[in-house]
């Protein structure tokens, strides 16, 4: 009679265990009318030099902070191949997210829309058009032929 008690008490506890997590989950959540990252991204600031979160003030801007760096070193810099180009970006946007404590990574390698070789951020498996500011999805990255030679 014990024996059979056991699944259904395990099977409880889980449900309770779900139900706790899911009514505190909220709670924890340092920036509840915003989303800083968004789940998606599942990027987490390291400890203890993890800044607060850059939350924007609107809920209708959902933009992680990693994009709103990018967004705006873009804003401050013009591109100019001899002067700033796309390694500088990408060597600039590594330095401010390091300062945010995200282990960052410069990729250098082919594109499919130029000769010469380019640069990018990538920050986990999310790569970053520096010179764009913008967040390439798994799509646009197979979709313009970028080639990572190497990852620094």
């Amino acid at each position: 009679m014990k024996d059979e008690l056991i699944p259904a008490i395990i099977f409880l506890t889980a449900i309770l265990s779900f139900l706790v997590g899911y009514i505190t989950y909220s709670s924890l959540n340092e920036c509840p009318d915003c989303v800083c990252i968004p789940p998606t991204y599942n990027i987490s600031c390291p400890e203890p030099i993890c800044p607060k979160p850059i939350c924007n003030p609107c809920p209708e801007c959902k933009k992680p902070n990693f994009q709103i760096i990018a967004e705006d070193l873009v804003k401050e810099r013009q591109y100019d191949r001899n002067r700033y180009n796309c390694l500088n970006y990408a060597q600039e946007l590594a330095r401010r997210l390091r300062d945010y404590g995200y282990d960052v990574k410069v990729c250098i390698g082919k594109v499919g829309w130029s000769q010469d070789y380019h640069a990018w951020v990538k920050i986990e498996n999310i790569y970053i058009e520096a010179t764009a500011g913008k967040v390439l999805t798994p799509l646009e990255y197979q979709k313009f032929g970028y080639e990572e030679d190497y990852c620094v």
